[in-house]
């Protein structure tokens, strides 16, 4: 089985709670058998580190972008209406690697956010 797993931020290097259960969870999924394409962005000075640290449990597709500031997706949310967590997130060139993905891998069994 095949999954695309999408992130909202790189599990490498694993310096908090969240990146070290991304970096576990694609463990565990690898080790029973499931291949994992992983979209995630990443800051500019790690991907080439992060893609190579994650080989071993996944296809790595990282993605360099910005995080939108707190403050500026806080006001994005009251203007738009949308979730706070969808506003803070929003990536387009990460919705672009997804969109790639999609298209030119009919193989995912299945998707992970």
């Amino acid at each position: 089985m095949r999954v695309l797993w999408i992130a909202t931020k790189s599990p490498w290097p694993p310096r908090d709670g969240g990146r070290l259960l991304l970096t576990e969870s694609l463990r565990a999924v690898s080790a029973a058998g499931v291949a994992v394409t992983l979209v995630a962005p990443v800051e500019r000075g790690e991907r080439a580190a992060a893609e190579e640290a994650l080989r071993a449990v996944c296809e790595p597709r990282l993605v360099v972008a910005r995080q939108r500031p707190r403050a500026l997706a806080a006001l994005t949310s009251v203007l738009s209406g949308r979730p706070y967590s969808l506003a803070r997130h929003d990536r387009p060139t990460v919705l672009r690697a997804v969109e790639r993905e999609l298209r030119e891998s009919a193989r995912a069994g299945g998707i992970h956010f």
